[in-house]
């Protein structure tokens, strides 16, 4: 086995490790997949049938949830939600989150996916590495820390290369993100 395979392969097996099945996803984070589903901005194969989704209890009446969307080539997007539900009065609120965004092609853009998830429920941050070719040579890596009070998570930084050929170093981007 190739070192390049044998990284995909342990990331995989982190992957699988961090993300159990979850027990219940909210209706509505399904009607939003549903219709994500319908628009074909995911795959339904992954969205809803998926057992590798998450849901990260705040406190008694808020989670995140993290549910696979599609897998194109060597990247996994997921769709992060932020719930709020009131089991006394039967309510709920469900908040698709965005993130900051890179590709060469688009430059910064915000999106309510993120590549190949990574999520530290200790600390509540996420990174997301999305590589340009199945290997770490190129792409970016973005991370994220969740905020209480916006309710949403927080950019804290991207490094990207874009060559996947070159010798150069990986570059910080800087980005002013409100």
């Amino acid at each position: 086995m190739s070192k390049t395979y044998a990284t995909i392969f342990f990331l995989f097996l982190t992957c699988l490790s961090r993300y159990v099945a979850a027990t219940e996803i909210p209706e509505l984070v399904k009607k939003d997949i549903n219709l994500k589903i319908q628009m074909k901005a995911c795959q339904a194969q992954w969205a809803l049938e998926s057992e590798l989704y998450h849901i990260h209890k705040l406190n008694s009446n808020q989670q995140l949830i993290f549910i696979p969307c599609s897998n194109w080539g060597y990247n996994t997007n997921w769709l992060a939600y932020f719930h709020i539900y009131n089991k006394i009065k039967a309510t709920s609120y469900l908040k698709p989150l965005l993130f900051v965004r890179y590709r060469s092609s688009k430059g910064i853009y915000a999106d309510n996916t993120i590549s190949n998830l990574r999520w530290n429920p200790e600390i509540l941050e996420i990174t997301s590495f999305r590589t340009k070719n199945g290997t770490n040579l190129c792409g970016d890596l973005t991370g994220f820390t969740w905020d209480n009070n916006s309710q949403e998570f927080k950019y804290k930084g991207l490094i990207k290369k874009d060559d996947c050929n070159s010798t150069e170093n990986w570059k910080s981007l800087s980005i002013s993100w409100e």
